[in-house]
């Protein structure tokens, strides 16, 4: 079960944006089903379709092994300032990194 009282009144929802917590508070997560969880892969798109990666430098949810494997593997991952919830304390960063995917290569 997923506690999002617990959640939303910890002090890193506290810095998010009023507009991002009152989103938040109206639209509850959901748990993932056990089915969607251990439905084996079909393929790994990233290998084929090309990809970027943000990742926040204080993210403790990745530890470091995975942000310097994320940062071997893929031809554009970024390491930024910032830690999980980078979409949602820095909305501007992701969508200038989304745009930057958009313009086409010379």
């Amino acid at each position: 079960m997923l506690d999002d009282a617990w959640w939303l009144s910890t002090e890193e929802v506290a810095a998010f944006p009023e507009e991002v917590i009152r989103h938040l508070r109206e639209h509850r997560r959901r748990p993932i089903t056990r089915a969607a969880w251990l439905a084996p892969q079909a393929a790994e798109a990233w290998r084929t379709v090309p990809v970027t990666i943000v990742i926040g430098r204080s993210d403790s949810l990745i530890p470091a092994e995975q942000k310097e494997w994320v940062r071997t593997h893929f031809d554009d991952a970024r390491i930024v300032e910032g830690d999980h919830f980078l979409p949602l304390l820095q909305p501007d960063l992701v969508a200038e990194v989304i745009c930057e995917t958009f313009v086409p290569a010379n």
